[in-house]
């Protein structure tokens, strides 16, 4: 399967690998499932669009605990 970076099959991919994570990970279950409001995520010099991570983990949180 090909696609591109930033697209939304790249975007799918991702976002599943986040949620397998966190239903893998008890403390990150938790951390998830107690967090509120907007997350955010600060990566030092990194190049990655970071409100992308930021909306696919509320994305996530949304999906598996309601808020």
């Amino acid at each position: 399967m090909e696609f591109d970076y930033g697209s939304p099959e790249h975007e799918s991919i991702i976002r599943e690998g986040i949620k397998q994570k966190v239903l893998q990970n008890e403390k990150v279950t938790e951390a998830l499932r107690g967090s509120k409001g907007k997350i955010t995520h600060h990566v030092p010099g990194s190049s990655k669009p970071v409100f992308k991570m930021e909306n696919l983990l509320m994305s996530v949180r949304a999906e598996l605990f309601g808020h």
